[in-house]
């Protein structure tokens, strides 16, 4: 059974979105390298997870497509996802320390508010 993927914890009481940028551009490529994506797999979103109490780092999941389905860069990825309404990926999965994944991010922000108000929006006239 296809499940979609997205960020998800037991109770998931703040919901949000991240950004972040690489020091070189997009760094999914070197997360692949970490989690030992399968040749002719293409890293296309990356979900990493931590767990209070458990010992080893951060969980990181590298999600791939299949190149000869969709591609072998992102534009034709993109094109043949539109063209299906979806992207069937790969779960690739690793484990990495912080100071690891900190020396591939640039910046880093992310934003989570109160589940209860998940479906609306919030703004500010203050600087972000």
């Amino acid at each position: 059974m296809k499940q979609e993927v997205k960020a998800s914890v037991q109770y998931g009481d703040l919901q949000g979105e991240v950004s972040c940028d690489g020091h070189m551009g997009p760094f999914l490529h070197d997360l692949a390298e970490k989690a030992s994506v399968s040749s002719g797999y293409f890293p296309i979103a990356v979900s990493v997870s931590v767990y209070k109490g458990e010992v080893g780092g951060l969980y990181v999941h590298i999600f791939a497509c299949d190149e000869k389905r969709y591609g072998s860069n992102i534009d034709q990825i993109r094109k043949k996802g539109i063209e299906e309404g979806e992207i069937e990926v790969k779960k690739f999965d690793a484990t990495i320390n912080i100071k690891e994944l900190m020396a591939l991010i640039k910046r880093l922000d992310i934003f989570a508010k109160d589940r209860a108000i998940s479906d609306v929006k919030i703004t500010t006239h203050d600087p972000l």
